[in-house]
């Protein structure tokens, strides 16, 4: 008896016009970026408020980004046999296609929703600018060294076996919370 599986069917235009369309889409938020970076240097905005109010939105922005490798078989799991296991039968995707794999991105996908309801509401109640940037660099570091253990694809040279992204997301982390308490007595 053989179980069921999730089964990923992407055909070449659809995959071409997931591609295309990643391009198309960061336009506008360039533009927006680059008109607050330019009130930035004018000395009109706090870095540090700045950095608070977009780590939510980059959080959010992050879960779209995974599902679009989802769709397109990127970034994809190790093999695994349990039931929400995924399965690409389409040579377009980036994949291996034919074998069970965990859904990584989904798995990531759905922790920096996590993390984006979080520091939206974290927002709302910190009153001490660059705490929450912090709190992402923590909560996205700890997410992504764990997905890590899961994923399939290459990421390039291990060391003391780690990963690249873990070895980064170690950093990240550090980098949180030195941020974190040495932010905790400015307003």
């Amino acid at each position: 008896k053989k179980n069921k599986r999730i089964t990923i069917r992407v055909e070449n235009d659809d995959l071409e016009l997931i591609q295309n369309k990643a391009i198309e889409s960061g336009i506008p938020y360039q533009t927006l970026i680059a008109s607050i970076l330019r009130k930035f240097a004018r000395g009109k905005i706090n870095i540090w408020k700045l950095t608070d109010i977009f780590a939510p939105a980059v959080a959010l922005g992050h879960v779209f980004g995974r599902l679009g490798c989802f769709f397109a078989g990127c970034c994809y799991g190790r093999e695994c046999h349990l039931p929400w296991a995924v399965e690409y039968t389409s040579s377009a995707a980036l994949a291996p296609t034919g074998i069970s794999l965990h859904p990584v991105q989904l798995y990531e996908a759905a922790g920096n929703f996590v993390i984006f309801l979080f520091l939206d509401g974290f927002l709302r109640r910190n009153n001490r600018p660059g705490r929450v940037l912090a709190m992402y660099l923590a909560l996205y570091s700890a997410l992504r060294f764990a997905v890590e253990f899961f994923r399939g694809d290459e990421r390039g040279s291990y060391i003391l076996g780690l990963s690249p992204a873990q070895s980064l997301s170690l950093l990240s982390l550090l980098a949180g919370l030195i941020i974190f308490f040495t932010r905790k007595n400015e307003r």
